[in-house]
C-alpha cells in the first residue's frame, strides 16, 4: 500500500533534521541540580526507527553526597558545646552546614548555600539537661517541709486541747505537759533531716540537765529523750506558733538584765523539788559547734538548793565526719531561712552524749559549772586544752 504525501513529508523532515545541520547543534547542558529521569538514555523507538539511529541524551550524574562532617575542632569550644548539648538531649544542631535547596542547582536563582560553613556564625549550645540531683533535692526539701507543717499542726491541736482542760481544771499538770511535750518532740525530730545517735544512760530521778547550745533543734532532739521542761529567753515567747507551743509545754522564760534572776532561781528550785526535770543552756547563746563558750554558774544554784544532781549533756552535729556548717543557728539567722537550708541538704549526724551526773552536795555553783563544761568539752573535742580557765567564783 502506497504511503500518503503527508507521511512522506514528515519522514523527509525527520531525516533532514537528524542528518543535516540539526545533528551538529550543541547538546542541551542541564544544570547540576537537576537529576536525570530513570528512563533517560533509552532508545526511542518509533515508526521511523529503521531510518535513523536513536538519539541518546547526555547523562547527568546526581551530585555526590557530602562527606561526613569532621569532628569538632577543640580550638572552637562553641562547636563542642553545640554538639555535646544536642547529643545529650537526642537532638540535632539547628542549621545544617553546607545545605542546598532541594532540586535547585547552584547556578539557578535561589540555589545558593543556605548556611555556608565558612560564613555562618557559631550557634550557641542548647540548654543542658536539668540536673536530676537538683530536682530530687528540691522535692526532698518540699516533702520535709510538708511533714514538719503536719507535725506542727498536730501539736497545735493537742496544745489547744490542753488549754481547754486547764480552764476546766481537769488537766494541765506539769507531768502531763511533759509527757505530751516528749511525744511531740519525737515526732518533730523524725521530720527533721537528722540521724540521731544517743550514748549513755538516761537518769532515773529528776535532775538539772546542762547542755551546750548549737541550734533551736537542740530542744527537739533533747526533749524527745525524757520528760523535760526548758528554760528559755523571753524573746522566744513572742515567736509565732513556736512561742505558744513552748508556753503550753511548760517552758520557763527568763528576761536578761531584768534583775529577776532570784525569782527565776526560785521557780527553778520549786520545779525540781516537785520531781520535774529541767534543762538549761548555761552558755547563754548558740555557737557554731566547733568550740564552747563559758558555762555560767548563776542558774546552777537552783540544783544546789533543790538537792538534785546535774546531768551534763553534749550534743554535736557532723556532716561527712566534720562539724556541720548548716545546723548551727547563729548570728542573724531567721527560722525560715535556716529551715530552708536544712531541708535542701542531705541528712546530717547528731551525737548526743549523756555524761556522768555530777553531785551538787557541798559544791559551789562556779565549780559545778566548770566541771560540767569540762565534761562536755571532753565528750565533743577530746581532752580539754590546758588554757581553759576555771570560772571565777560568784558572790
Amino acid at each position: 500500500m502506497r504511503r500518503s504525501n503527508l507521511s512522506q513529508r514528515r519522514h523527509h523532515r525527520g531525516v533532514v533534521e537528524r542528518t543535516g545541520r540539526g545533528a551538529q547543534r550543541r547538546r542541551l547542558q542541564l544544570p547540576d541540580g537537576l537529576r536525570e529521569h530513570p528512563d533517560a538514555g533509552r532508545r526511542y523507538s518509533g515508526p521511523c526507527d529503521h531510518a535513523t539511529p536513536a538519539r541518546t541524551l547526555p547523562v547527568q550524574r546526581a551530585p555526590t553526597r557530602r562527606a561526613e562532617e569532621p569532628a569538632a575542632d577543640p580550638r572552637h569550644p562553641e562547636q563542642c558545646d553545640l554538639r555535646d548539648a544536642t547529643a545529650a538531649q537526642g537532638l540535632h544542631a539547628s542549621g545544617g552546614q553546607d545545605l542546598r535547596r532541594a532540586v535547585l542547582g547552584r547556578r539557578l536563582p535561589g540555589g545558593r548555600r543556605v548556611h555556608p560553613a565558612q560564613a555562618r556564625r557559631p550557634v550557641p549550645a542548647l540548654r543542658p539537661p536539668l540536673q536530676g540531683g537538683r530536682v530530687m533535692s528540691r522535692l526532698r526539701g518540699y516533702a520535709r517541709v510538708v511533714r514538719v507543717l503536719l507535725v506542727v499542726a498536730l501539736g497545735l491541736t493537742i496544745a489547744s486541747a490542753f488549754a481547754i482542760l486547764e480552764r476546766t481544771r481537769v488537766g494541765g499538770s506539769m507531768e502531763r505537759r511533759q509527757r505530751w511535750s516528749r511525744w511531740f518532740m519525737a515526732r518533730l525530730t523524725n521530720a527533721l533531716p537528722f540521724r540521731v545517735t544517743v550514748t549513755g544512760q538516761l537518769p532515773t530521778q529528776p535532775m538539772l540537765w546542762v547542755s551546750n547550745h548549737v541550734s533551736w533543734t537542740d530542744i527537739a532532739l533533747l526533749g524527745m529523750l525524757a520528760p523535760l521542761s526548758f528554760l528559755s529567753k523571753a524573746e522566744v515567747r513572742t515567736w509565732p506558733v513556736a512561742g505558744w507551743l513552748a508556753l503550753k509545754a511548760g517552758t520557763l522564760f527568763i528576761r536578761r538584765g531584768s534583775g529577776d534572776s532570784r525569782l527565776i532561781q526560785k521557780q527553778m528550785c520549786n520545779h525540781l523539788q516537785q520531781g520535774n526535770a529541767l534543762l538549761i543552756f548555761p552558755e547563754g547563746t548558740t555557737t557554731d559547734g566547733k568550740s564552747l563558750r563559758t558555762f555560767h554558774g548563776r542558774l546552777l544554784s537552783s540544783a544546789i538548793d533543790a538537792g538534785v544532781p546535774i546531768q551534763p549533756v553534749a550534743i554535736g552535729y557532723s556532716r561527712d565526719g566534720k562539724p556541720d556548717p548548716i545546723a548551727p543557728f547563729i548570728g542573724d539567722d531567721d527560722l525560715l531561712s535556716h529551715l530552708r537550708r536544712l531541708f535542701a541538704n542531705e541528712q546530717s549526724d547528731v551525737h548526743i552524749h549523756l555524761l556522768t551526773p555530777i553531785p551538787t552536795a557541798d559544791q559551789e555553783r562556779a565549780a559545778l559549772a566548770f566541771k560540767a563544761q569540762q565534761a562536755v568539752q571532753v565528750a565533743l573535742f577530746g581532752e580539754p586544752p590546758a588554757q581553759v580557765s576555771r570560772p571565777a567564783r560568784a558572790a
